[in-house]
């Protein structure tokens, strides 16, 4: 039977909005750039500085947003965890930062902060902390832009009004409140926060365990309180709670049910674009595990899937435990499985959150050593 998770999604508003700021300032940037040469013909070496120069801009933009939230979550009561650009992630491990390898589909950077519970749901700061991103960016585009006025110099001028377009983009996609390949952007938490002391509480305890795991614990030995309100049928922070919910049963071993939270996540009609993704793997992890068809498990593992684990195989230690499963016990291919499990072992020093990393490679020591002759014992 088909699931509808599966069917194709139609580009949303937000996609849209995303494509036309990006049209948008590529056109502004366009407009003020001088790439003609002295002949009046197009300078080849000034339209490659243009393109080097919003690449430069992108990438210091991105470093910039990350520590608007870095500096707007410290002043607010957060804790630094890790921040990250591109792949290159700096976690705090001992009172010491570290470098770390991981990154997150659709998105180009993250600053993970962490924060102590608050028992009053309306005491739960919020909005410095998701705001602070696009906030630099805009001090960024409104300096840029001041500078592109006063300077004389042409290349100057060029530089800073590529800065300033670049650093507006940043800010504007980031606060206006869209949904963008499936990812709320801080805007649209920030909406969504505002409405909802509930929702307030229900980001807290998720943004408190990922806090916790970075620093080594597990979920199955976290409070209870952290895994409240969950709703697999609710809204975005409800279905990030069922989520937690179900990955806390996969740390317990708890397969099945594990998997029927999964299973009505994937049902629900507003879920965001990489929780779906997600939910199809961790589906697909489950349905082995407990003794689904082959049929079944490929009809999951279907091209978008297959697309989506490449994408992630290299950084997500999820992905090494769902296809040491699928080469292990779907396949029977034993030179397979020990590929990818030798590759979660090498994950070891690079992983940034030392929690997860053991719960994953408990799951699949576990798997190894009830599955290890092919066997799907545990389902019988």
């Amino acid at each position: 039977m088909k699931k509808n998770s599966k069917k194709k999604d139609p580009p949303s508003l937000g996609n849209i909005i995303m494509i036309g700021f990006g049209a948008v300032t590529g056109f502004v940037i366009a407009m003020v750039t001088d790439i003609n040469g002295d002949d009046g013909g197009i300078s080849l070496l000034r339209l490659m500085s243009a393109i080097a120069v919003f690449l430069l801009s992108v990438l210091f933009g991105l470093m910039i947003h990350e520590a608007g939230h870095l500096v707007c979550g410290l002043k607010t009561g957060y804790e630094f965890v890790s921040f990250r650009v591109g792949s290159f992630t700096l976690v705090k491990e001992n009172g010491r930062l570290v470098r770390r390898k991981f990154t997150i589909a659709g998105t180009g950077g993250q600053c993970v902060m962490t924060h102590e519970l608050v028992n009053d749901p309306e005491n739960v700061p919020y909005f410095w902390y998701h705001f602070g991103g696009g906030f630099f960016n805009l001090l960024c585009a409104v300096s840029g832009l001041a500078l592109f006025f006063i300077t004389s110099d042409n290349t100057a001028r060029m530089l800073m009004a590529i800065f300033a377009a670049v650093s507006l983009m940043l800010a504007l996609m980031n606060l206006i409140p869209i949904k963008a390949m499936g990812v709320p952007n801080d805007g649209y938490n920030i909406y969504l926060l505002h409405k909802s002391p509930k929702n307030r509480k229900m980001i807290l305890n998720n943004i408190a365990a990922n806090g916790l795991q970075y620093k080594g614990s597990r979920l199955k030995d976290m409070p209870e309180e952290l895994f409240s309100d969950a709703d697999p049928d609710g809204g975005i922070y409800e279905t990030a709670q069922a989520l937690l919910c179900a990955n806390r049963e996969l740390d317990r071993h708890n397969f099945e049910s594990a998997k029927e939270i999964y299973e009505r996540v994937l049902k629900n009609p507003d879920l965001v674009g990489i929780y779906k993704n997600e939910c199809n793997c961790e589906l697909m992890f489950t349905d082995i595990v407990t003794g689904e068809s082959k049929e079944k498990i490929l009809e999951n593992y279907d091209k978008d899937m297959q697309t989506y684990i490449k994408q992630t195989e290299k950084t997500y230690i999820t992905r090494k435990r769902l296809m040491y499963a699928y080469y292990l016990i779907t396949e029977r291919d034993n030179d397979k499985a020990e590929a990818e499990y030798q590759a979660a072992l090498k994950m070891k020093d690079t992983y940034p959150c030392k929690g997860e990393y053991d719960s994953e490679m408990e799951i699949i020591e576990f798997v190894k050593e009830n599955y290890g002759d092919g066997s799907s014992q545990l389902s019988q």
